[in-house]
């Protein structure tokens, strides 16, 4: 690549959209303190009906399937989370750019999910028990995939600097009503210090964009700044298959919304699992993925509909190959 051109029009989008100037929000500290303060008395009546000892953790998923269908989010709530070849596929990519991001030299793509499995497959957790356990056929099947993630990503992002701070995958909990709710973020990357105000929050998606991407994003924003009091300036969903990146500044009215929707899901999940109402139950394209669609009479008939092509075109989209 000549030296007029150092990056691709693709790595330029991202360096436009990312880099200062363009809009952010700057959130003032005492707006961010009032909004954790806030959360932890609005809460505060639904966590005392969690048992003494237990949590409930909220995330970006079940946020999202509870504003979908709250019978998918009991189905999804009650049952244990199970590794497949396309979620593992997700966390070797990640872990492979981490790698990336700090390695010495260079290395391709194929070699850093080499080294991202096993990194993997030696923990002796449930992540590390599956990857063990998969056949020649499957590991093949998810290091391709890997490779194809991690090599998009390179054509998208310009090389992550150190002193960009990148972190991948970096874990960040609020903890309220003394630990009987946290709320819990894993943004896929984030880059810029907070102690700057220049955070910025990105996620990493193949498919097309959908609506809850844009809360997961604004759920990411709230977790960070309360956590640490100081908000992101900008957060934004990297579409890598397509080049294309979607952001928005993080503005008071953002965190605002989004505190809004996380005291009402923490209300409605606390409702749910004390079984003080029913879940509404609301079908579409998230039924092919709901573990209860077999014994959902809606869930069930919305299925068959759609594979008998009554439905509209627009509903098709990868929802879970998003993810």
């Amino acid at each position: 690549m000549s030296a007029t051109a150092p990056y691709s029009p693709a790595q330029q989008r991202v360096i436009d959209l990312l880099g200062r100037g363009t809009g952010d929000g700057g959130v003032p500290a005492e707006v961010v303190a009032a909004l954790r303060a806030e959360l932890e008395e609005r809460v505060a009546p639904a966590a005392a009906h969690v048992p003494e000892g237990a949590a409930l953790f909220v995330g970006k998923t079940g946020l999202h399937h509870l504003d979908a269908c709250e019978a998918r989010w009991t189905a999804e709530a009650s049952g244990r989370f199970r590794w497949t070849v396309p979620s593992a596929r997700g966390t070797v990519a990640h872990k492979a750019i981490e790698l990336g991001a700090n390695w010495r030299g260079e290395a391709d793509p194929c070699r850093l999910v080499d080294e991202a499995v096993a990194r993997l497959a030696d923990d002796d957790g449930h992540l590390g028990t599956f990857l063990r356990a998969l056949s020649t056929v499957e590991l093949a099947e998810l290091r391709r995939d890997a490779v194809a993630f991690v090599t998009a990503f390179e054509e998208c992002f310009p090389p992550l600097k150190g002193r960009w701070r990148p972190v991948v995958d970096g874990s960040a909990k609020v903890v309220l009503a003394e630990g009987r709710v946290v709320l819990s973020g894993r943004p896929d990357l984030t880059l810029g210090r907070a102690a700057d105000g220049g955070k910025v929050v990105i996620d990493l998606k193949t498919g097309r964009p959908a609506r809850h991407h844009v809360d997961d994003l604004r759920f990411y924003a709230l977790v960070d700044a309360c956590k640490v009091g100081i908000a992101p300036r900008r957060v934004a969903t990297v579409y890598l298959d397509a080049g294309e990146v979607v952001g928005e500044p993080v503005t008071t009215g953002v965190l605002e919304a989004t505190t809004e929707r996380v005291v009402r899901g923490v209300e409605t999940m606390v409702e749910l699992r004390t079984g003080r109402r029913a879940a509404v139950v609301r079908s579409g394209p998230g039924c092919r993925w709901c573990p209860a669609a077999p014994a959902c009479e809606a869930g069930s008939a919305w299925l068959a509909a759609d594979d008998a092509g009554e439905h509209d075109e627009r509903f098709w989209w990868d929802e879970e190959v998003l993810a």
